[in-house]
């Protein structure tokens, strides 16, 4: 049986053998600085070019799905694609880096020991700040609707001591989500 512990480092050691820049976010991410809550899936912000993807399918061998042609061409539109461990059903999102916000996670990525199951996974995670951002973005783009996006902002402005506040309204301001920002902190600081 694989572990999901197993399962990402056989990703990570994919990616790195493919010499393709990662950072882990989404849920597992927030999860791991905020309020842990159970996901489908590990999002997995990387700086790919289309060139890399067969090097990637290769590394990463006969247990993994990843259709080629189908990531070259999300990776052309800038879009996402997918990466399944196929005995186990475990799914990577893997999102392009393509603007500078993008770049400025993958940048400031921090090595992290994960708990998955019962063992620890070292890898790259975003950063609190820029999973706040992340996910402001991604509620704002989703039109506002994901109470799962905005409790896992809320768990993580609630529980981070000290964030780096001018990063976070620098980053608010240009990704346009500041009135999200404080409205968040707004909520998360409120006596309980």
């Amino acid at each position: 049986m694989n572990r999901q512990s197993q399962i990402l480092e056989e990703i990570i050691g994919a990616l790195a053998a493919a010499k393709v820049p990662y950072v882990i976010g989404g849920s597992v991410a927030s999860s791991s600085i905020g309020i842990p809550r159970a996901t489908l899936d590990t999002d997995v912000l990387v700086e790919i070019d289309r060139t890399q993807v067969g090097l990637l399918a290769r590394e990463l061998g006969g247990q993994w799905y990843l259709d080629v042609e189908f990531a070259e061409n999300a990776l052309a539109n800038r879009r996402a694609f997918n990466v399944i461990h196929m005995p186990s059903g475990f799914k990577f999102d893997f999102f392009p880096a393509y603007s500078p916000f993008h770049r400025a996670e993958l940048e400031r990525a921090v090595t992290r020991r994960l708990k998955i199951d019962d063992a620890t996974v070292v890898c790259l995670v975003a950063t609190a700040e820029d999973m706040i951002l992340a996910k402001l973005n991604w509620y704002r783009e989703g039109g506002e609707q994901s109470d799962r996006q905005w409790d896992d902002v809320i768990g993580m402005l609630a529980t981070v001591k000290n964030p780096d506040w001018n990063y976070l309204r620098r980053w608010a301001n240009d990704l346009g989500v500041q009135d999200l920002l404080q409205r968040a902190s707004d909520e998360a600081n409120k006596p309980r």
